[in-house]
Order: structure tokens, then C-alpha cells, then sequence
């Protein structure tokens, strides 16, 4: 009974960690992207980034 429910609990969290992951990125957000003097992180999150606090 205890492992069914640890793997209940395992796949539970699995599935909700790819469910926040979904809107995450941009559509159109860049595959590769070489970081240039003066480049922030502010400013690359928000390239790839629909939210770039996140």
C-alpha cells in the first residue's frame, strides 16, 4: 500500500511539473542564444521567457 501510494504521489508531481512548464517559454523564443558584452539576464529571460521573473 505504501509504495502505491509514494508512486501515486511521484506521478502527481511529475504530471504538475510539466503542466507549469507548458506556458513557460515563447513561442518563438530563440533555440540558441550566444551571450554579448553588455547582455543582462534580465534581458535574455525575456527573450526566451513569456514571464521573464520566472
Amino acid at each position: 500500500m505504501r509504495k502505491i501510494l509514494l508512486c501515486l504521489a511521484f506521478t502527481l508531481l511529475v504530471a504538475r511539473s510539466v503542466q507549469a512548464a507548458e506556458g513557460l517559454l515563447r513561442e518563438v523564443h530563440p533555440d540558441r542564444y550566444v551571450v554579448k558584452q553588455g547582455d543582462t539576464l534580465w534581458d535574455v529571460a525575456s527573450m526566451f521567457l513569456n514571464d521573464a521573473w520566472m
